[in-house]
């Protein structure tokens, strides 16, 4: 008896595996609207990839996150806090996405942990140039950079945000304080966004 049930328990699990997996590929193959989030992930606040991907999720958008940081919190007044780099995940991520064949109508980066996380989002709006890129320099607080940004890496991010069809900061009623003397009409609108 107990053989039997194995068999058909074997038999079930193989069949609901297959199914799963046609339904995967079925589902990369449907023209979903993607958006590819690279992003820090906060443990503690509402803020980066914990509010990114419910919002766009509810807006009907596929969110694909590429997490550059995951933090203990934010970094809003509460203390020291717990910081792991994922620079060397991100990339890794782009070729895996170049294999699976995926296409973007969205770039979005936010936090970047490092210098080296600027050329992968560059790496990232090149591979897909009829992706809207959208950068949000996530750079500080009140004007004044995070302790993680150097003066070089906000020379960097004016790289990046040259790069964007739309570049946006949390500094709303003015410019970005640390990024003076931006020009944002080098990239042409990818078809994506028109």
């Amino acid at each position: 008896m107990w053989q039997g049930f194995l068999h058909c328990k074997e038999k079930l699990t193989i069949n609901l595996h297959s199914d799963l997996q046609s339904k995967e590929a079925s589902a990369m193959n449907d023209r979903l609207k993607r958006v590819a989030a690279i992003h820090d992930l906060s443990g503690f606040g509402r803020c980066s990839l914990s509010v990114i991907m419910p919002t766009l999720s509810a807006m009907g958008i596929q969110v694909c996150p590429v997490p550059t940081a995951i933090l203990s919190s934010h970094t809003g007044g509460l203390g020291e806090v717990e910081f792991r780099d994922l620079t060397d995940f991100i990339l890794p991520c782009l070729e895996h996405y170049k294999r699976l064949e995926l296409e973007f109508e969205c770039i979005y980066s936010g936090f970047l942990g490092s210098e080296e996380q600027i050329d992968h989002c560059l790496a990232f709006i090149h591979t897909y140039p009829n992706a809207l890129a959208v950068v949000d320099p996530v750079m500080g607080d009140h004007g004044k950079a995070y302790r993680t940004y150097t003066g070089a890496m906000c020379e960097r991010m004016r790289e990046l945000v040259r790069e964007a069809d739309v570049a946006f900061s949390t500094m709303l009623a003015r410019p970005p304080a640390l990024l003076p003397g931006v020009g944002l009409a080098s990239r042409p609108t990818p078809p994506a966004a028109r």
